[in-house]
Formats: structure tokens, sequence, C-alpha cells
């Protein structure tokens, strides 16, 4: 899996347009979104994983560079953990969840 900052070109536009939704999702949720500006990364995964499954299917398919269909049907309990921890520790992650949920508040 890729960091964002990783993507260059058309492949970063693809990404950012699959990101968005399910950023402004979890973002939205306001217990979430405080614990991640707090950095809290740890007590954000269970209420991530529990209210917002598609969500973190969408997010992590896009990163690996599949659909969300095929990357469910390849992910595990050993796999889903070690996957979401890397996304919730990316800080350009973080900061591109947290302009989403800015982004959500003024339109």
């Amino acid at each position: 899996m890729k960091k964002l900052s990783e993507y260059k070109g058309e492949e970063a536009i693809d990404l950012l347009a699959e990101l968005i939704d399910p950023a402004m999702e979890i973002m939205a949720d306001p217990d979430i979104a405080d614990m991640l500006q707090k950095r809290k990364i740890g007590a954000a995964v269970k209420p991530i994983l529990k209210s917002h499954k598609q969500a973190v299917i969408a997010i992590l398919a896009a990163l690996n560079g599949k659909s969300a269909d095929e990357f469910a049907q390849e992910i595990n309990v050993f796999t889903i953990p070690k996957l979401l921890l890397g996304v919730l520790n990316d800080p350009e992650l973080i900061n591109l969840f947290s302009f989403a949920e800015q982004t959500e508040g003024v339109t």
C-alpha cells in the first residue's frame, strides 16, 4: 500500500476521487473526528470498524488499487488491522480526512 505522497498525476486524481466520499463519511462522525484530530489512533479503530465498514473497505481498496468488491473478498481478520493502522498512521491521509471534514462543514 502506497502513501498518498507516492501517487502522482492522473493516478493521484483518481485516488482522491475514490477517497473523498468514504473519508467524509468517517469524518462526519464527531467522535471519530475528535479522536483522529487528537491523534488517538488506537481508540479510533474500533468505532471506525463498527460504524463505517463499507467506508473502510472503500478506502483500503482504493489505496490497494482494487475494487471494493474484489478487496472485500481478500481481506481477513489478520490483514484488516494492519492495513487500517497503516492508513491511520499516515499523516497525509489524516490531513485529507481533516480537510474533508472542514469542507463538509462549509457546504
